[in-house]
């Protein structure tokens, strides 16, 4: 939705301009000097740019994020797992995705401190060395709607009122 606005915030700008173009031309020998087009009917930018609702915001980016390790990183088969989440009260859990299997694996739940702030230790792979160099998504899920328990294994991600967006890690 916000790249829609923006589009149509672009092409509108850009027919503005391109009927406020000054059109003159430099005057020749016998030649008169072209008017400037009559822009009276012009809508200022300003009178036609409506601010984004609320609604063209993913309500998960403002409500639960993971903040580190960040995407893209590479963790070692523990790592330890930091976010927030803005309902202090909230059931939050971590799921990580083996890239390679079709189950999503539950983490042990996580405690949420007062400001909404939690961190978890989460399990990135078998003990040992046989996952190094794997690909694993993780999201965080808050306030899950069917019961989650450490250990519980999912054929998919879980529905709940927030999610974390999906990140990527490598196991190191």
């Amino acid at each position: 939705m916000l790249r829609a606005t923006t589009w149509v915030v672009t092409v509108s700008v850009l027919a503005i301009l391109a009927s406020c173009t000054d059109h003159t031309t430099r005057p020749s020998a016998g030649s008169t000097v072209a008017q400037r087009p009559d822009t009276s009917s012009v809508t200022r930018l300003s009178d036609s740019v409506k601010t984004p609702t609320d609604t063209t915001r993913s309500p998960r980016a403002d409500t639960l994020s993971i903040t580190a390790p960040e995407d893209g990183a590479s963790v070692p088969e523990k790592p330890l797992v930091r976010g927030i989440v803005a309902d202090a009260a909230a059931n939050v859990w971590v799921v990580v995705h083996p890239m390679e299997v079709p189950d999503y694996w539950v983490q042990p739940r996580v405690t949420v401190s007062g400001d909404g702030r939690w961190t978890v230790q989460v399990h990135i792979g078998r003990p040992g060395t046989e996952d190094v160099g794997r690909y694993f998504e993780v999201m965080a899920v808050a306030n899950p709607r069917a019961q989650l328990d450490e250990g519980k294994v999912l054929p998919d991600w879980p529905g709940a009122q927030w999610k974390s967006r999906v990140l990527l890690w490598t196991r190191r």
